[in-house]
């Protein structure tokens, strides 16, 4: 029995094992699958809020000075784009001109992202800003595009995103549950959008050690705890458009009891196997022992000159031996009788 439960237990092991760690890639895989998609989201919703703004830059409200028709443009706009707060155009020197907001004078702001404007007027390429806290406390972030006209940079048209809305692309799909986290990170390392306790960390930076990982490559795979202090498992995915990073993380402990409920499955079900292996081996030798033991006694029986009979057995090697055995006595007898 040992002899034939050490192989089994053994191969039970390694197919535990390898379950395991096919159970254990496939979540990863997920993990990462779902960071792409999230990445795949906020590009998608960059990328057509810049060329959004672009068409509107070339309106020609703006070519006539006619700030108040053009508010009216830009507002028809803001209502296509439920990731939008406010659109802005201002000189190039951030002196707004007009805002879909309640000063429609422009003496207001909704962000203050200086920089990107310097970097638009610098480069005269669109720029998507950092997310920064307005006068009013408010947090957005600036989509900005250069309004050119003859070659020159006349105005900047700016789109503000604030991070309730850019949660809208976040929802926690029907596969999973509220252990699932999702959180949009800006080329700054600034947490931009988060599924839990967004008042709490939207506007903050990544921890020190989170932002080594992320700067280790474009997708990624690793353990590491979040800013509330949970370990969980994190897949991260760079955005090719903004250079924005998605990661959707799971704890630890929910990922665990998986591959611990897959163990303690395959363990039931091995010990059944085994058990039934074992069994059926049990009866196996027995009836091989029975068949044997009749066989033997047969063959006793005939050294002491008895008259035996067939041994009837479903071992065809007991089958033959007791022919033989059979064949033997003929032959003594056709012997003694000569």
């Amino acid at each position: 029995m040992v002899v034939l439960v050490g192989p089994a237990l053994l191969l039970a092991a390694i197919s535990a094992g390898r379950v395991t760690s096919d159970s254990r890639f496939i979540a990863e895989r997920r993990l990462l699958g779902q960071a792409r998609e999230l990445t795949r989201a906020v590009d998608a919703t960059l990328d057509r809020s810049l060329r959004r703004l672009e068409a509107m830059a070339a309106s020609p409200s703006i070519d006539n000075g006619d700030f108040v028709g053009f508010r009216a443009e830009a507002l028809r706009y803001l209502g296509a784009e439920p990731t939008w707060d406010v659109v802005i155009l201002s000189q190039p020197d951030g002196t707004q001109l007009t805002n879909t907001g309640s000063r429609p004078d422009g003496t207001s702001s909704a962000v203050a992202d200086l920089d990107s404007l310097r970097r638009l007027v610098q480069t005269g390429a669109p720029v998507i800003g950092s997310l920064r806290a307005g006068p009013d406390g408010t947090l957005g972030l600036p989509l900005r595009v250069p309004v050119v006209r003859a070659g020159e940079l006349r105005y900047v048209l700016s789109a503000v995103i604030t991070p309730d809305r850019l949660a809208l692309l976040l929802p926690i799909g029907v596969d999973e549950d509220e252990h699932w986290l999702r959180v949009v990170i800006d080329a700054s390392n600034v947490i931009v959008a988060r599924t839990r306790a967004p008042a709490q960390y939207v506007g903050q930076l990544v921890s020190s050690d989170f932002a080594e990982r992320l700067a280790s490559g474009d997708e990624l795979l690793f353990q590491s705890v979040t800013l509330d202090g949970e370990q969980v498992y994190s897949g991260v995915s760079r955005g090719a458009v903004s250079g924005w990073r998605g990661v959707v993380a799971v704890p630890r402990a929910a990922l665990d009891v998986e591959f611990r409920q897959t163990m303690t499955l395959l363990g039931t079900v091995g010990a059944l196997l085994l058990g039934l292996g074992g069994l059926a081996s049990y009866l196996i030798a027995r009836w091989i022992s029975r068949d044997i033991a009749k066989v033997s006694r047969a063959a006793s029986a005939l050294v002491r000159g008895e008259m035996i009979e067939p041994t009837p057995s479903r071992v065809e090697e007991v089958r033959q031996l007791s022919s033989a055995l059979l064949r033997s006595a003929e032959l003594i007898r056709t012997r003694e009788q000569e």
